[in-house]
């Protein structure tokens, strides 16, 4: 044995033998991973990370190796969520995300037709009405084209009515709603583990 290499039966107390002991012992591991959990709502959301899925059900814990992580979140009928989370050795981070449904406009769409429809109606009404002033005036067809007028004009009405309601519809069922759009960043937080 060489003068630089300990001798720990040698050693029996003291200073040196805590010396001894830290040289001989293998030094204790460090955790050479990372842990991430992802909880979502709704939990039906499919959890990506670096762009490959990962989980369909949240919630999903992923034991990672240390380093920079791209994490996406989507659903269906929702405005996603994504970002970097950054990993260090040991650290516990936890993502949470509650994902916004996207609003959508049937009916408004909907609303539209009655509004194009009461547009044609209404014209289908001055025409009747043009029609049977100037050409039927005092002859037999006058009533046909008279009615044409009230039924254009009635149509022109029912539409508007029905419009309004579409579109109140459409106002009340997307209230707490999103418009479409970029996803949402993301905004990890460390746990202590």
């Amino acid at each position: 044995m060489t003068a630089t290499q300990p001798r720990a039966e040698s050693i029996t107390g003291g200073p040196e033998q805590a010396l001894a002991t830290a040289l001989i012992a293998p030094p204790t591991p460090v955790r050479a991973e990372a842990q991430v959990e992802v909880l979502t709502n709704p939990s039906e959301a499919t959890i990506m990370v670096n762009k490959t899925t990962v989980g369909s059900q949240s919630p999903v814990k992923l034991t990672l190796a240390p380093g920079l992580y791209s994490v996406a979140i989507e659903h269906d009928g929702y405005r996603g969520a994504e970002g970097a989370v950054s990993l260090l050795a040991g650290d516990h981070v936890s993502v949470k995300v509650d994902l916004k449904p996207v609003k959508t406009h049937g009916w408004r769409g909907l609303g539209t037709t009655f509004v194009v429809i009461g547009v044609l109606g209404e014209a289908a009404g001055i025409g009747g009405h043009v029609m049977a002033n100037r050409r039927y005036a005092g002859s037999p067809e006058y009533n046909s084209f008279s009615k044409m007028e009230t039924i254009g004009q009635a149509v022109a009405i029912s539409s508007a009515v029905l419009a309004v309601g579409c579109y109140v519809l459409d106002w009340l069922g997307n209230r707490k709603n999103v418009e479409p759009g970029p996803p949402f960043m993301l905004e990890p937080v460390k746990v202590n583990p």
